[in-house]
């Protein structure tokens, strides 16, 4: 095999999903194993005509497949924590790694941790959004995550990487002024 930049990208992808789904859970080298065992890598290849809802639909397939494949080696991972490895991934090798362009990168979702809850909670103060500051994502069932994706979308009109604007990982508090506050 030649190593290729789609290889490199894989690669750099996989590792960033690990990392930013670490900490209290499992090692790299299990990640990318499950990665590697689920449709993930190759979405790239068929999502050209993705709409929204194949999109979503995609997402829910490859979360549970996920969680299922770490409960066959007996780690547990909550539909949050595979939501992010499935984000970051496509974030790190799509979006960042170019390929493609909108309107796709309009569909792949954001990462959610607790540093975006926090700051969409300060900065957003419709009713609702306001809950987001206490969730904890690593806990997220699949209800609780799209309950969350439903509501950025019906309160601020969009959810994918450009809500990435209120994650700053170096100020966990952080809320963007608004010409509104200013």
């Amino acid at each position: 095999m030649t190593y290729s930049i789609e290889e490199h990208k894989h690669r750099f992808a996989v590792w960033t999903a690990a990392r930013a789904v670490q900490r209290s859970f499992t090692k790299t080298r299990i990640i990318s194993d499950v990665i590697a065992e689920t449709g993930l890598r190759n979405i790239s290849n068929t999502m050209d005509n993705f709409s929204q809802n194949e999109f979503d639909e995609f997402h829910r397939t490859c979360c549970n497949d996920l969680a299922a494949r770490f409960k066959q080696r007996n780690i547990d991972c909550s539909y949050g924590r595979a939501a992010k490895i499935v984000s970051i991934y496509l974030k790190t090798k799509l979006v960042i790694g170019g390929g493609i362009g909108p309107p796709l990168t309009s569909i792949i979702h954001p990462p959610i941790d607790s540093i975006l809850l926090k700051n969409l909670a300060k900065q957003y103060k419709y009713p609702g959004l306001g809950d987001l500051a206490g969730r904890t994502w690593t806990n997220f069932n699949q209800t609780q995550y799209w309950e969350v994706v439903d509501l950025i979308r019906l309160k601020i009109g969009f959810f994918d990487w450009r809500l990435e604007e209120f994650w700053l990982p170096e100020q966990e508090y952080w809320v963007k002024k608004t010409s509104l506050e200013e």
